[in-house]
């Protein structure tokens, strides 16, 4: 994932196999850029609605 033109790693909780398929409480946690620094907040909801469906691969594949 990018964002702002830096590589960014994240990852996953709130995962509810219940939810499933739509994983609505599922969010990105732990999120940096690859130099290290961490996301804001606002950084981390821009991820969120560029990257939503990565969030979903990301929520089902924690169920395996």
């Amino acid at each position: 994932m990018e964002l702002n033109g830096k590589k960014v790693s994240a990852s996953v909780t709130d995962v509810d196999p219940r939810d499933y398929p739509d994983f609505s409480d599922a969010i990105f946690v732990d999120c940096f850029f690859e130099d290290g620094i961490e996301l804001t907040e606002e950084e981390v909801e821009q991820l969120y609605n560029k990257y939503s469906d990565v969030l979903w691969e990301m929520a089902y594949d924690s169920l395996h």
